[in-house]
């Protein structure tokens, strides 16, 4: 169970906020979200901004990224 779980990834720990806003703002608007499908971690600007609800997600200028 706990190889499942290190594989899956859960026992990974979460990378702390900063406490400076104007990183924090920045992040919110360059980092893309990552979604999982299958083993595969997909990254989209556009669904970035449709899932925070944010336009300005799509100045960033990675909009698609694939990695396996």
């Amino acid at each position: 169970m706990y190889q499942q779980l290190e594989e899956g990834g859960y026992l990974e720990r979460p990378t702390p906020r900063s406490e400076n806003r104007f990183d924090r703002c920045v992040n919110a608007i360059f980092k893309p979200e990552e979604f999982q499908v299958g083993k595969t971690s997909v990254s989209c600007s556009l669904l970035t901004a449709i899932k925070r609800k944010n336009p300005l997600c799509l100045i960033n200028p990675i909009f698609f990224n694939l990695s396996w």
